[in-house]
């Protein structure tokens, strides 16, 4: 990827210099943006037909409402309301003319699907009597995971940034990431 101001992102995909050469190690914005976010959610998408195919075979049904899955539910719902949040607020600024960058389109709008996929398969698994999905349980490891880094370049961002828009978006990820912990 390029670092130009017409890239995909506002810097390098990759840059070993960020990562190894220095005293305080972090990975560039850009591959925490795709990279990071873009392959756990892809994974999921991936392992979806296995997780049907387990569902669907169920001969359990209807989990009851408790706590934990209430609270599930809940979670996942403010998560979907982050990222269209996040991806209406970089679409505002693209179309009142500010230079938003397509990853700060594209990583909301790949979280959102994402994020009601893993609605539906897990109101799914509580329908058909499965209490708990491998597959989501592998998701949202690898994603809190990978999202780690994104946390931290993010609350720094958030500490020392300069502009309005960078707080904002930092704000958001701020509060999404712990949600996706929880999850």
């Amino acid at each position: 990827m390029s670092s130009d101001e017409d890239g995909f992102c506002n810097s390098s995909f990759w840059d070993s210099t960020l990562s190894w050469d220095t005293d305080n190690p972090r990975l560039p914005l850009c591959f925490e943006k795709t990279a990071l976010v873009w392959g756990p959610c892809l994974l999921l998408w991936l392992l979806t037909p296995l997780e049907l195919i387990i569902i669907f075979r169920s001969k359990c049904r209807d989990v009851p409402w408790r706590f934990t899955n209430t609270t599930k539910l809940f979670l996942n719902l403010v998560l979907i309301v982050l990222s269209v949040t996040s991806f209406i607020w970089s679409l505002v600024l693209r179309l009142a003319g500010e230079k938003v960058y397509p990853v700060d389109l594209w990583t909301p709008a790949v979280t959102s699907a994402t994020f009601v996929l893993t609605l539906v398969l897990l109101i799914w698994d509580m329908q058909r009597g499965l209490q708990s999905s491998g597959v989501l349980f592998l998701f949202w490891l690898i994603l809190s995971t990978a999202g780690l880094a994104q946390f931290f370049t993010e609350f720094r961002e958030a500490e020392y940034g300069d502009s309005e828009e960078s707080l904002y978006r930092s704000l958001l990820y701020i509060f999404h990431y712990p949600l996706v912990v929880l999850m």
